[in-house]
């Protein structure tokens, strides 16, 4: 089995073991509940089936599609009961689920938070603080009902800085993000991940590696969580590098940040380049750059497509 269709095969599994569990749970705390305790609440339910990234009414950073594509997998969720002193951890969800909820009646408010799979590190399911929670207000559960909310809508926070975007869209003048390495399918929308266009690297079979540079330095503030956000369909093994300076004043080095598989599907990656920079100078006005490098350590050769490249930073960590 291909180790795509058995991560999702193992999820899959885990999901529906996860919703059954807590299916029984919640039986089992019925049924203890009516012999012991006359006061006793049966659980509601509480289910949503997805979150997606919108464009904000109030502020918008730009307005192309690409920009707002999005791969929230999972949430946190926690509630304020009436007259409780704080809010409840219910716990951590992956997309789809139902999770029970012990109360009959109106809820101050339950909070969502936009949970994503951080790319390198499969185990990890941070929330991610560039999205806004959602705080869903007066909330009225019934006991055995499902309240099922289908498809909730995210937007970026307000502090989240994007630093570059290139969609490769044909209504652009020129790429300025990328050196000559890259291709630009402009007129693609059959192949793009989204809109029109595309960056393709051709790798051919006589070397064992091609590197693809930015030519824009990156200067983020002081602190801030730092993203790389990125569309990729490849053939081939690429490797994410940075260019910095370990200390002001001496020479670029390169360091590499993780090593992207291979994928026959447009895949929309987080990739977190905050503990790589932080090994560089990051100082107030410290810079660096980014390297794609597709590696070709077989010699077959083959392509490196990708889209909807931003780097983002904010100030939110927590």
């Amino acid at each position: 089995m291909e180790n795509g269709r058995f991560y999702r095969y193992f999820n899959n599994r885990n999901t529906v073991k996860r919703n059954n569990i807590l299916w029984l749970v919640a039986l089992m705390a019925l049924g203890l509940g009516s012999c012991t305790d006359e006061n006793f609440t049966p659980p509601a339910f509480l289910h949503i089936d997805a979150i997606d990234l919108v464009e904000s009414s109030n502020f918008s950073f730009m307005s192309d599609s690409g920009f707002y594509r999005s791969d929230i997998v999972a949430a946190y969720v926690t509630v304020h009961y009436p007259d409780a002193a704080e809010e409840q951890n219910i716990g951590l969800f992956r997309l789809p689920f139902t999770t029970p909820l012990l109360y009959d009646g109106t809820i101050d408010y339950v909070k969502i938070a936009p949970a994503i799979k951080q790319s390198g590190q499969i185990t990890r399911l941070p929330y991610y603080t560039f999205y806004n929670r959602i705080k869903l207000s007066n909330v009225t559960v019934h006991t055995g009902d499902t309240l099922n909310f289908g498809t909730l809508h995210t937007t970026y926070e307000s502090h989240a800085m994007p630093h570059l975007f290139e969609a490769f869209e044909p209504n652009e003048g020129s790429i300025s993000t990328f050196d000559s390495t890259i291709i630009w399918e402009r007129n693609a929308r059959g192949e793009a991940c989204t809109g029109y266009g595309y960056g393709r690297i051709h790798v051919p079979d006589t070397t064992t590696n091609v590197d693809c540079a930015m030519k824009i330095d990156i200067y983020p503030p002081v602190g801030d969580a730092i993203y790389l956000e990125l569309d990729i369909r490849s053939e081939l093994p690429v490797e994410v590098q940075m260019y910095g300076r370990e200390m002001s004043g001496t020479n670029e080095t390169r360091k590499g940040v993780m090593v992207i598989y291979p994928t026959e599907r447009w895949q929309h990656l987080y990739i977190n380049l905050w503990p790589t920079f932080s090994t560089f100078d990051h100082s107030a006005g410290a810079s660096f750059r980014l390297v794609l490098s597709a590696l070709n350590t077989e010699l077959t050769g083959g392509e490196v497509c990708i889209d909807n490249v931003k780097i983002i930073s904010t100030p939110v960590t927590n």
